[in-house]
């Protein structure tokens, strides 16, 4: 009987985790999920656990039958967990009529949040509670039994949640949909109450009333102080393993990337060693009925191990013998070990001997049982509490662990037995090893060792992080890109992933996200910016004419609050704009709650792979977005086709385009795409508004900085119309709220070939002639333009380096027939490696009483682009000695001087740089690149010819000793 009931509470484990990580997702599309949000849905779920478990203590001892009633409360969690995750996303639409006057984090919406998730969860979370006592009740018919079948059937119930975990996140939800996957669980649990009746019904289990019950079955009156020092015990363990975990996830996602499957790998390790330790226990109680008795040194050890894991974290981290790629791979199964499946394993040990001292003092199975987990699970409601909304954000996740490790000094000196303690080697060198471990904790390694090798894989060129904060929600580092001591870009990195930048190729795109939708709907008033990111996209909008109020959607405060650090000018930050109205909310719940319409929604939301983002990019979530949008407003979202699988992109578009019939996409630049759907059809954009757009001075900068310098280069960053976009994506399902995986918990690198063909400037110069959206919507007057602008789509891309090989020798080749070909000027610095921002700098210092070789290279970047050929070659030639950024600027000088008409000049340079040694180097770079470069040359010759500026003589060449 034991052994199956063991067997049945494995399936059971199984089911209940299954159930808990669906009710999770179900709720944050309810109520949101904001720090806030989760924090109450979890409690309201740890409450009903608490209830049921308070329940099996005071009334399990009426339970004559404790098998059949164990059976009938699996088919009670079945059947409503199933409905629970049918019915939950169907609240949050009903309740917002309610819950709308209450946004932007009111008392009032907490408490109503918390009432209503309670009733939701209470009744399945109360019987899942109830399960474990009264299951004790049934098999321990001796008061030897106690502590072994406590450990046997708690460890296997949580090795049943590993198998939950793992096939819930790394199959089922994928295979068959979240509502397919609650029927599973609900079909595990059906099948653990047959087998139930099954065991009743073939063995007798009528179980009588236990010492110390009355007749009417109330409690016994009164605990001992031992008993209330044990129960103490345990709910200090509860709380500080559950902290701990809320601690171990912040400091191993700044190695590992927060998706759904790390997440899932992470808790299945602690429930691993929870599971393997009780199992330990209950082995152990069988050959030593007095264990128990080690409960103090347990705990101690419980805490020793969890401050040597940290301090042990560099084994893997540093080993040369393992690639960084697996090290920090989405899983971190290596980190994960040395880190939290120790303390847990000690925890797993520690429940069960507790338990078996209680136990002895009550002499009452169900009821020890039922105190037990009340207790230990009202800590573990406490301590995430705890540790996320105090510990983390006032002291850090390092001293925080120092803390909660420490804290098992605590739970020791409550457990421990005075009278059964024996004066042994073992526990002095227990006691020894704790205090000598907490004495050497390593306080600062995070900062100083790890948090620098992380950074290093996020980090482009010599960066610095300049700022750091732990806040409710994330660990957040702020990095920085100089030159001549001044900034030129900054880097947001949360929990150890790089999610945006300052940079020229993020300003882009995210610039683009309203310049845009504002070229087709000129009369943008309110818009909805979901997610600030660093701010780019928000600054954009406070810089559109017209714009008369800009709302800002963000689950981070923190996030919100470090905008400061790029936008050192209060002048610049949009958040100090007047019509800006900010929101700590989840973006979804504030779509569905809010009564309000706008003209553009937009966002710089995560990546979609990463924690519950995939719910931003769901058929559901843009039918939200939809419904906000006023007749003719526009979203504008982006698609990271470069962190995306090629059904994923399918996916996400065939979702799109679902709810949004005047679907396009465009290029963003380096493959970050950029979808725009509008609510009814767009009339034809105005020539005069898009020209007058490009004059507006602010706009022209906006315009200017991203590279786009004419209505006819914002023309030809199309790639396709609805039409096209169906032909792209109808093959893949769409992501919807019931296929959430559709985006994969994982990253993978993709294959950046499929989306080259795609973004090919030539196919997507075909589509734009062939589509029916652009003869519409597009003025006709600036077609012919436009279609000339796709010739330096290509080498915009070949500039951040996608679409062909970035050798010095076919940069050169393009910069040539871009400077000759045309009047641009931000693309051929662009070519150079170079940043608008640090010309800025560059040119703002130009003065100084020494310029560096670093100065006078991107000085001669600048008087390049503005074909000042002298005054080019003249600076180029004073970083001549130097390799810089592989373009060697001998190269560059002597090209300038030849422009200039110094042809002599240009000879002179052409014999320093043989006797350098140098032709022989890049002359096999040329000859590599030659056929390539010339179908570069064939396809700009038409522009060469167009172009209104009178050369004199042949070309210069790239190189000049180039054939």
């Amino acid at each position: 009987m034991s052994r199956s009931l063991a067997g049945i509470f494995f399936l059971s484990g199984s089911a209940a985790l299954l159930f808990e990580s669906l009710w999770f997702r179900q709720t944050l599309l309810g109520f949101g999920s904001s720090v806030v949000a989760s924090t109450l849905v979890l409690s309201s779920f740890m409450t009903g656990l608490a209830l049921g478990n308070a329940a099996a203590a005071r009334f399990g001892t009426r339970v004559r039958r404790p098998v059949r009633v164990y059976a009938i409360l699996e088919i009670f969690v079945g059947l409503l967990g199933f409905a629970l995750v049918w019915g939950l996303p169907k609240l949050g639409p009903l309740l917002a009529p309610l819950l709308g006057p209450m946004l932007d984090g009111s008392v009032t919406l907490q408490f109503l949040r918390f009432v209503v998730a309670f009733a939701c969860l209470v009744g399945p979370a109360a019987a899942m509670g109830a399960t474990l006592p009264l299951l004790v009740r049934a098999l321990s018919r001796h008061p030897d039994d106690f502590g072994k079948t406590l450990g046997a059937l708690y460890g296997w119930n949580t090795l049943g949640a590993v198998v939950g975990a793992l096939i819930g996140e790394g199959f089922l939800i994928e295979r068959v949909g979240v509502t397919n996957t609650s029927l599973i669980a609900a079909a595990m649990n059906g099948l653990a109450a047959l087998g139930a009746f099954a065991i009743a019904r073939r063995s007798p289990e009528r179980v009588e009333s236990e010492p110390g019950m009355s007749d009417s079955g109330r409690a016994i009156a009164g605990l001992s102080a031992r008993a209330w020092r044990i129960l103490a015990a345990a709910f200090v363990a509860g709380a500080l393993l559950l902290a701990l975990q809320v601690a171990w996830f912040r400091v191993l996602l700044l190695f590992v990337a927060g998706t759904g499957r790390a997440f899932a790998v992470m808790l299945a390790v602690v429930l691993s060693g929870i599971a393997i330790g009780s199992l330990a226990a209950s082995a152990w109680m069988k050959r030593d009925l007095s264990a128990d008795r080690h409960a103090w040194a347990v705990a101690l050890f419980a805490g020793a191990v969890g401050m040597v894991g940290f301090g042990q974290l560099g084994i893997a981290l540093f080993d040369p013998a393992l690639p960084r790629v697996v090290v920090l791979s989405a899983s971190g199964i290596s980190l994960t070990l040395i880190l939290m499946f120790p303390t847990s394993l000690a925890s797993g040990l520690l429940f069960a001997l507790l338990g078996k001292s209680l136990n002895d003092e009550l002499a009452v199975p169900v009821r020890s049982a039922g105190l037990l987990t009340l207790v230990n699970t009202i800590g573990a409601a406490v301590g995430p509490v705890i540790a996320g909304f105090l510990f983390l954000p006032l002291i850090g996740s390092e001293q925080t662990l120092l803390l909660l490790c420490g804290s098992y000094l605590l739970v020791s000196a409550l457990s421990i037995q005075w009278a059964k303690v024996r004066k042994t080697w073992w526990n002095a060198i227990v006691a020894l090893l704790f205090v000598v471990v907490l004495a050497t904790f390593p306080s600062g390694r995070l900062q100083d060792e790890y948090v620098p090798f992380v950074l290093g894989s996020q980090l482009l060129g010599p960066s610095k992080i300049i700022a750091h904060r732990e806040g409710l929600t994330e660990t957040i580092h702020i990095t920085e890109t100089s030159f001549l001591d001044e900034p030129v870009s900054r880097m947001l990195v949360t929990d150890g992933y790089a999610m945006s930048n300052s940079g020229t190729n993020a300003r882009r795109y995210m610039n683009l996200f309203v310049q845009l939708p504002a070229a087709f709907h000129p009369q943008i008033q309110d818009a909805l910016l979901i997610s600030y990111g660093v701010g780019n996209t928000a600054r954009t909008l406070t810089r559109t004419p017209g714009i008369r109020s800009i709302d800002i959607v963000d689950i981070s405060r923190d996030i919100l609050d470090m905008s400061g650090f790029f936008f050192p000018d209060p002048r610049e930050n949009p958040l100090h704009d007047t019509r800006v109205r900010i929101h700590i909310e989840d973006g979804r719940y504030f779509l569905q709650t809010t009564d309000r319409s706008f003209d553009l929604i937009t966002g710089e939301p995560p990546p979609p792979n990463i924690g519950n983002v995939t719910y931003l990019y769901t058929r559901e979530y843009f039918q939200l977005a939809y419904d906000r949008l006023r007749e003719g407003g526009i979203l504008s979202y982006w698609l990271p086709v470069e962190q995306l699988q090629g059904s994923e992109v399918g996916s996400i578009t065939r979702s799109f385009c679902g709810v949004f019939e005047n679907c396009t996409l465009w290029n963003g630049g380096n493959l970050n795409w950029i979808l725009l759907g509008s609510r009814g059809a767009l009339a034809q954009a105005s020539t005069d508004a898009l020209t007058r757009s490009f004059q507006d001075p602010r706009s022209h900068a906006d315009f200017f900085d991203i590279g786009v310098e004419s209505p006819a280069a914002l023309g030809a960053l199309f790639l396709a119309d609805p039409e096209q976009l169906a032909e792209i994506s109808d093959f893949h399902p769409p992501v919807l709220d019931d296929f959430p995986l559709r985006i994969h918990n994982w990253l993978s690198p993709p294959d950046v070939s499929k989306y080259i063909e795609i973004s090919d400037p030539d196919a997507a110069r075909g589509r734009f002639a062939r589509s029916k959206w652009i003869r519409r919507v597009w003025p006709s007057e600036l077609n012919r333009q436009t279609h000339a602008q796709f010739r330096y789509t290509r080498i915009v891309e070949q500039a951040a380096g996608h679409l062909a090989t970035t050798d010095p020798a076919t940069r050169l080749a393009l910069l040539r027939d871009v400077l000759e070909a045309t009047d641009l000027v931000v693309l051929p610095q662009r070519l150079l490696y170079g940043d608008p921002r640090a010309l800025a700098i560059a040119e703002r210092k130009r003065n100084a009483s020494e310029i560096t070789s670093a100065h006078a290279f991107v000085l001669g970047q600048g008087a390049l682009a503005r074909r000042d050929f002298a005054q080019a070659a003249a600076y180029f030639e004073a970083t001549a000695t130097e390799d810089e950024n592989e373009l060697h600027p001998l190269n560059l000088a002597a090209y300038a001087h030849c422009r200039a008409g110094a042809l002599k000049d240009a000879q002179v340079l052409k014999r320093h740089y043989e006797s350098e040694n140098l032709r022989e180097r890049l002359g096999a770079l040329v000859i590599s690149v030659r056929n390539e470069a010339e179908v570069q040359r064939r396809g700009l010759q038409a522009a060469a010819d167009e172009h209104d500026d009178e050369r004199g003589g042949e070309p210069c060449p790239v190189l000049p000793d180039q054939p």
